[in-house]
């Protein structure tokens, strides 16, 4: 998650669920796959130590070590709505965060078809302080969460990170007024976009970035650009170039300087 003051990562999260399994392209290159190559767990991690094992461990115990301190944002790690997890833990650690109103919680599947069942058949209740969101790296996963994710009542969010494609939010949110949070409590408040990171990321075109700005700029959702391709060198006699990933916003064309928070 950004930082709201610098745009970098917040190091404050709570590793509820460990573990993980791959389930779409946005997973190839699973940037907590990699941090816990360094933790080195061997049941979380395959014989060869460098995919998932499928094994998933969770404590909720570790929520309550994250909210020490001041009011911040906290992200779950991982996906607490993964299958392994039992229904009994997802509406524990729900419970558990409202117990901590002076913090936001900022919860994010892949699983949203089974994020929108736990609370249709819990009533899990609706607390100010959480924020439910999904994952879509492309049109065709745009189009499976974004729908799935409508079905959760309260605060919620996309992160179309890293973007792989071109995305219709509008052709996904195929019901009315997937904006209209403040009218229906139906709504998307918030959208998160950014391309790829690290030394195995994959091709990023601006124009994927500046749709998805300009879609929520005309619906009037808050959008947040976390990173942009900015271009590194090119061969002038080859026509050859290649880009790099940029945090430092003074390097991105004006319309992507876009740090929205939906609170």
């Amino acid at each position: 998650m950004p930082n709201l003051q610098t745009g970098k990562y917040w190091d404050e999260g709570a590793m509820v669920v460990d573990g993980c399994t791959k389930v779409s392209l946005g997973c190839q290159n699973c940037w907590s796959l990699q941090m816990t190559k360094r933790r080195k767990p061997k049941d979380i991690l395959s014989e060869n130590g460098q995919e998932w094992s499928g094994f998933i461990r969770y404590n909720k115990d570790r929520l309550f070590q994250a909210v020490k301190g001041k009011p911040k944002v906290i992200s779950l790690w991982n996906d607490l709505y993964h299958e392994a997890v039992p229904d009994s833990v997802i509406v524990a650690v729900h419970d558990a965060m409202a117990g901590f109103m002076s913090h936001k919680f900022m919860v994010l599947t892949k699983r949203p078809a089974r994020m929108a069942d736990i609370w249709r058949r819990f009533c899990v209740a609706v607390w100010g302080n959480v924020w439910n969101g999904t994952t879509c790296e492309n049109q065709e996963m745009a189009d499976l969460r974004i729908p799935q994710l409508l079905q959760v009542p309260g605060h919620k969010w996309v992160s179309i990170e890293p973007i792989l494609g071109p995305v219709d939010i509008w052709k996904s949110a195929y019901q009315p007024g997937w904006s209209s949070e403040k009218t229906d409590g139906k709504g998307i408040t918030w959208f998160v976009v950014g391309p790829e990171t690290g030394p195995k990321r994959r091709e990023c075109d601006p124009a994927w970035i500046k749709s998805v700005v300009d879609q929520c700029t005309a619906a009037g959702v808050p959008v947040w650009v976390k990173a942009f391709p900015v271009p590194a060198w090119a061969n002038i006699k080859t026509g050859e170039s290649k880009d790099r990933i940029s945090h430092d916003m003074n390097e991105w064309p004006v319309w992507a300087r876009r740090r929205e928070l939906p609170w």
